[in-house]
Parts: C-alpha cells; sequence; structure tokens
C-alpha cells in the first residue's frame, strides 16, 4: 500500500520544513498535527496532538486564522485465526486499500491505528492474545464470538486485570441482519470504520429532513 500523504505534489525538497516533519512522522506511524497561519506570508508549525489549542476534526479546524489539520497513519487491520468469515473480510479490507495482515497467536506490533480482529480459536490462546493486545495502544479489538462467549470471554479479561477494556468489541460487529461470511466481514468492517473515524453510524437518507427546500 502506498505510503501516507501522497497527496501531495511537490517534492520533499520543496515542502515547508514542517511539513517533511510531517511525513517522516505518519512513515514512523505517529500522528501530528498542521498548524498553518493564514495571511499573505503562509508559516508553518508542527505541533503533537498535546500541543495543539483543540483537537481538529478530519476535515481541518480554523482557530483564529490558524487552519490546523490532523494527519494519521494508515488504518491497519491485523486478523487473528482463520475462517471463511476471516478470508472474507481480509478481502474486503483490501478492498478499499487497508494495510491487511493474517497472524496466528503471534502478534506483531499494534498501535493506536491498528485495528485487531480475533476469531475463535482454543479460548486460552485468545485469552493470551486479547491480554497481550490490551497490554499497548491498539485502537480497536474485535472479538468474533456469541453473546455467550463475549460474556465469559469479558468477566476473565477483567479477572485478569485488563486495562481499558472498552476497546474490546464482543462480538464484533454492527448489526446489519447479514448471515453470510461475506455479511459478517462487511458488519465487522463498517463497526471498524465508525471506530475509527469517531462516528454513529446512521443513514444518510432524507426522510426527516426537507429534501424539498433550498440547500445550505
Amino acid at each position: 500500500m502506498d505510503e501516507p500523504c501522497t497527496f501531495f505534489i511537490e517534492s520533499m525538497e520543496q515542502l515547508p520544513e514542517s511539513w517533511r516533519m510531517a511525513v517522516e512522522h505518519l512513515k514512523h506511524r505517529e500522528g501530528c498535527i498542521v498548524a498553518t497561519e493564514l495571511d499573505d506570508h503562509p508559516r508553518h508549525y508542527l505541533l503533537s496532538e498535546e500541543d495543539a489549542p483543540v483537537r481538529p476534526d478530519r476535515r481541518g479546524t480554523l482557530l483564529s486564522g490558524v487552519f490546523l489539520q490532523r494527519l494519521e497513519p494508515a488504518l491497519r487491520m491485523v486478523v487473528s485465526g482463520s475462517q471463511d468469515t476471516a478470508s472474507s473480510l481480509l478481502s474486503l479490507a483490501r478492498a478499499i486499500h487497508l494495510e491487511v495482515t493474517s497472524v496466528g497467536s503471534t502478534l506483531p506490533e499494534l498501535d493506536a491505528w491498528t485495528a485487531l480482529v480475533v476469531f475463535p480459536e482454543p479460548e486460552h490462546e485468545v485469552l493470551q492474545v486479547l491480554l497481550k493486545a490490551l497490554q499497548g495502544e491498539v485502537g480497536y479489538i474485535g472479538v468474533v464470538c456469541s453473546l455467550w462467549h463475549a460474556r465469559h470471554l469479558k468477566e476473565r479479561l477483567l479477572q485478569a486485570g485488563a486495562p481499558r477494556m472498552e476497546r474490546v468489541f464482543a462480538p464484533a460487529g454492527l448489526h446489519l441482519g447479514t448471515v453470510s461470511s461475506q455479511g459478517m466481514a462487511l458488519e465487522i468492517l463498517a463497526e471498524i470504520l465508525a471506530v475509527f473515524h469517531q462516528q454513529e453510524p446512521h443513514s444518510l437518507d432524507l426522510k426527516s429532513a426537507d429534501w424539498m427546500g433550498p440547500f445550505r
């Protein structure tokens, strides 16, 4: 998959220093914020998430004549386990150009821009995979399982003192009413995208809007 920020037309040498530094941050899978003063001679500054006065949204935020733009590494998906749904999920993720990796019980390095999806294996292996993942900064952990298994698994995680349990989605996926492996893969991928884009899923249909009125 292409490196993030391939939207730049200029060569690296022609970019302002702050933008060159931002590209290097993304190459190392680190997020950052570029602040641009909007005047006759725009100046760019590189900020960390902690240093920014506000957290800009994904389209950027204008604040007192300064445009703040948040840049994040490409979203990755790591799938642990093998089932028909796992194969469908990997294919669907590749179709929308996500970076994907299929692994067993040994996990690669996981960061805040990584989604981990775990498919049923022997319970002790699933538990160990989840405990290891929760020790890091992984942004999403989905477990493909039944409601009963999810309750049992979360109880085991709590007993083990697992941190930041809100990152665990079990059973994984939005409820779209599908039963096929391809449909379940779509439900899981939809939930992952909603979590990383910080969105509450809803319909874009205009049933509740005045669609005959003027556009604003």
